[in-house]
């Protein structure tokens, strides 16, 4: 049986063997990121992270996404307990999943036709 992790936050997994969510830090400094050969990434604002920079991390986080092996975005939803007011975390949510539609989905498309 094979397994495949499509949510982690360690980046030293295996290339090929999980989708690994990019560190807020890589968000605010996109020019950092350094993908392994084979590897998936998924890129987005947590929760947690809608309060401050969450412009500067949305901004990011659409120029991350045409990269070809950013192959969703996220981690993306909605915490009650930590993070913005939840108006600005439905928000920022709504970004992203536009986002995803408009970008990822369509990346995939491409990628099936080539």
């Amino acid at each position: 049986m094979t397994v495949f992790d499509y949510h982690t936050h360690n980046p030293l997994v295996t290339p090929g063997e999980a989708i690994v969510n990019l560190s807020q830090h890589l968000l605010l400094h996109p020019e950092e990121f350094q993908p392994q050969d084979k590897a998936l990434y998924s890129a987005g604002v947590h929760p947690w992270w809608t309060e401050g920079d969450a412009d500067l991390l949305l901004q990011n986080t659409a120029k991350l996404a045409h990269h070809p092996q950013i192959v969703a975005i996220g981690e993306c939803g909605l915490d009650a307990l930590r993070g913005a007011e939840m108006s600005r975390q439905i928000e920022i949510l709504r970004h992203q999943l536009e986002m995803a539609e408009r970008v990822v989905f369509t990346n995939d498309i491409e990628k099936a036709n080539a």
